[in-house]
């Protein structure tokens, strides 16, 4: 009696695992002309990530859902993209002129710039929100660390003279 009902809880268990699956569609993401495409991120409809040509030169692409841009980070080689938002993208490149280090990026659409950690031999920026930056760096005595870089919060005393620092001047307006 145990038995029919531990394979009718399994049965079940298959069928919602079946179900969950039936639910997503798959879509497979190849740049045109490479052999090897790894995509990363996903912010709406854009995806970014890794792709490699047959002779292994690699670069960073987006796709919006009908066409994908290369992007080549100018400040060096093997430019690899692991996290979009928007139109921002995070990612490494290799540094052939500082022993070959692996150094991360930002690019606005626009710019590209170096994100150095202070300290770091090598650092990779991997995810990307509003929130701020994630990623790793290493350090000269092998150790691998985390970070996260987010827009500094100005503390509420700050805020406070701010506010006090603009009455004052809406108030001198008023007495001229």
């Amino acid at each position: 009696m145990k038995y029919t009902k531990l394979a009718c809880g399994l049965a079940l268990l298959g069928a919602a695992a079946f179900t969950a699956q039936a639910q997503y569609t798959i879509t497979t993401l190849d740049v045109p002309g490479n052999p090897y495409t790894t995509p990363h991120g996903i912010s709406g409809n854009n995806i970014a990530g890794i792709t490699s040509d047959a002779f292994l030169n690699q670069s960073g692409f987006i796709y919006n859902g009908s066409s994908y841009t290369l992007l080549t980070c100018p400040l060096g080689d093997y430019t690899s993209i692991f996290g979009i938002s928007g139109n921002s993208v995070v990612g490494t490149y290799v540094d052939a002129t500082d022993g070959y280090a692996t150094k991360g990026f930002i690019y606005d659409g626009t710019t590209y710039t170096t994100l150095d950690i202070p300290g770091s031999t090598s650092s990779g920026p991997l995810g990307i929100s509003a929130d701020g930056i994630v990623g790793y760096y290493n350090t000269a005595d092998g150790n691998q660390h985390g970070f996260l870089m987010a827009q500094a919060v100005p503390e509420p005393s700050t805020l406070a003279l701010a506010g006090l620092g603009g009455l004052a001047l809406l108030r001198y307006r008023r007495r001229k």
